[in-house]
């Protein structure tokens, strides 16, 4: 908890210093943006501790220079700096009982201050407190907010304090994020006012999974990709013959919107394993959930989670991604045990989810893969290959090449 206090603390003097800025000048009729004076000169960081256990520290700068940071998780409390940060108040009661409801919000076009209290943690019913004068004293108002198009309620929990609108058709417009609570199907979005806090409309939702660079990080983490490949690091001058066109195409993606599958056939060292990450990689970037892993690693992995009972929710972390990535599927025999357990997954993605399918074996071959049993072997090509594009790369091995050359 120490350590949660001396971070915010230094939070709170950083802005400080911005709300001094912005409002000198004495009073103004609209606010305007303050000059880079805080952030010039030699770096200092000072800390006190404010408030001691519970959680959901936050800090604003009210439109007359005051500091207001807030805390709490059994009450909401405020605590307020007149002097930049150096010394403050006596803690100030917005609601007890109270779960803070994330950040609080400056209304900028008149000074007031808004602070969303839950009744617990979320999802749960959302109060609003409004003070007059910059977090003295606070009074609990009736609160709507719309419901979204997906027909939810936006909660506030760990959101940020949103802004107020200062340029363009919509000033004066209060905007702050908020999340909608589900036990599988949360998501992000946000909230806005035109009549200063009283009633707030909700936006359309975010996508699930983010919109930015750490949307398209978190995909690639949880892909599990060997190490990551791309089609421009592709060699294509190596394999003796592959069809580049094609290949090209399916970086299109459109067989994902068709549920088809993609099969790279060839021997060991042909750029198969790359091609099918490289997919991966590429659907990662659209957004899409992806999973890579070898066939071996699969059967693996759903034995054992039936040995242990929990074989429904192993198989769904490949069967609920929208592309599965089956690497070296023949390099090593599968037993009946295991073929049964690839083919719940190949059945259970048909005409449902893509797979991305590496080989070494030619598809007459297959019953050898499945321990010489053609009938298991024949039922999983026979929905690998109604919706598949088959891609056929031909040559001797790359990694092979320096032996080659000598």
């Amino acid at each position: 908890m120490k350590r949660a206090n001396l971070c915010w603390l230094a939070v709170v003097l950083g802005l400080a210093a911005c709300g001094t800025v912005c409002a000198a000048g004495g009073p103004r009729t609209e606010p305007r943006e303050g000059g880079p004076e805080p952030f010039l000169g030699e770096p200092r960081m000072e800390m006190q501790s404010l408030f001691e256990g519970e959680r959901f520290p936050n800090v604003v700068v009210a439109t007359d220079g005051t500091v207001v940071a807030t805390w709490g998780a059994k009450s909401v409390r405020a605590r307020r700096s007149e002097d930049g940060g150096k010394t403050w108040g006596p803690p100030v009661t917005i609601a007890e009982p109270g779960f803070h409801g994330g950040g609080v919000t400056v209304v900028e076009t008149s000074g007031e201050i808004l602070a969303f209290v839950q009744d617990k943690h979320p999802p749960a019913p959302t109060h609003l407190y409004r003070s007059r004068d910059h977090g003295k004293t606070w009074k609990e108002e009736n609160l709507t907010i719309a419901e979204d198009a997906n027909g939810n309620t936006p909660q506030m929990h760990m959101a940020e304090h949103g802004i107020t609108l200062r340029h363009g058709e919509h000033k004066g417009r209060l905007l702050r994020p908020a999340r909608v609570y589900g036990k599988n199907n949360g998501y992000n979005t946000a909230i806005f006012s035109d009549d200063g806090g009283k009633t707030w409309q909700s936006s359309k939702p975010f996508p699930m999974t983010g919109t930015g660079e750490g949307a398209v990080a978190r995909r690639i983490k949880a892909a599990r990709f060997p190490v990551i490949k791309t089609l421009d690091s592709f060699r294509w001058d190596w394999p003796q013959k592959i069809n580049r066109l094609q290949v090209q195409d399916l970086f299109r993606l459109d067989f994902i919107k068709d549920h088809a599958n993609v099969i790279f056939l060839g021997l060991v060292g042909l750029g198969k394993t790359h091609l099918a990450t490289a997919l991966g990689h590429a659907a990662c970037q659209k957004r899409l959930s992806v999973r890579f892993a070898t066939a071996i690693d699969v059967v693996n992995t759903l034995h054992a989670a039936q040995q242990n009972g929990t074989l429904k929710r192993e198989l769904r972390s490949f069967t609920s991604p929208v592309l599965l990535i089956l690497d070296e599927l023949g390099y090593l025999p599968i037993d009946q045990r295991g073929a049964d357990l690839l083919f719940q997954v190949i059945s259970a993605r048909y005409e449902r989810g893509s797979i991305v399918l590496t080989t070494n074996k030619a598809f007459k071959h297959w019953p050898t893969i499945f321990n010489n049993d053609s009938t298991i072997a024949s039922a999983v090509l026979d929905r690998l290959l109604h919706h598949a594009h088959t891609v056929v790369i031909e040559g001797q091995s790359f990694r092979m090449k320096d032996r080659i050359d000598a």
